[in-house]
C-alpha cells in the first residue's frame, strides 16, 4: 500500500498534513496533491524546486514512457512566481505548486495542441477553462501527454 510522503504512523495522509480536514470520501490521489499543495504552501519547500525535481524526473524516465508529447516552457517561471505569493494568499490555492499534466487535446497558452497529429503548428492564445481553473487554483501546468 502506497503511503503519503507526509502521513504519520496511525493517521490518514489528508489529515496529517491538513489538521483540522476530514474528508475521507475522496481518492488518494487527491489527498496527496492537497498535501503537496499544503506544503509547499506552508514552505516546506519552494514551488520552484519541486518544480524543478518534477521536470528532471520527466526528462529521466520519458524517453522510455512516452508519456509527454511536450513540457512547458514556462512552468519554472510559473513556479517562481508562485514562490513568491504572500503566505495569505497561499491559503487561497487549494492546489498551490501541484504540478498538473493536461492531455494533448487541452489548449495551454504557449503550447500547440496537436490533437495527437502534426497538422497543428500554431501555439495556443489562451487557456481553455480546465487550463484556467486549475491555474487560478493555484497548479503548474508542467506540460501535455501524448494521446493513444
Amino acid at each position: 500500500m502506497r503511503r503519503s510522503l507526509c502521513a504519520t504512523e496511525g493517521s490518514s495522509p489528508l489529515s496529517a498534513c491538513c489538521p483540522g480536514v476530514q474528508d475521507e470520501r475522496h481518492g488518494s490521489s487527491r489527498r496527496r496533491s492537497s498535501c503537496l499543495g499544503h506544503r509547499l504552501g506552508g514552505g516546506d519547500s519552494t514551488v520552484e524546486d519541486h518544480t524543478e525535481r518534477v521536470l528532471e524526473r520527466i526528462r529521466k524516465r520519458d524517453p522510455e514512457l512516452n508519456a509527454f508529447s511536450q513540457l512547458n516552457p514556462g512552468a519554472l517561471t510559473c513556479a517562481k512566481e508562485l514562490d513568491a505569493t504572500p503566505a495569505r494568499e497561499r491559503k487561497a490555492l487549494p492546489l498551490f505548486g501541484v504540478p498538473v499534466a493536461v492531455k494533448e487535446e487541452i489548449e495551454v497558452a504557449g503550447l500547440v495542441t496537436t490533437l495527437g497529429g502534426r497538422g497543428n503548428t500554431t501555439p495556443a492564445v489562451v487557456d481553455s477553462e480546465v487550463v484556467a481553473r486549475l491555474r487560478a487554483a493555484g497548479a503548474i501546468i508542467i506540460g501535455k501527454t501524448n494521446m493513444p
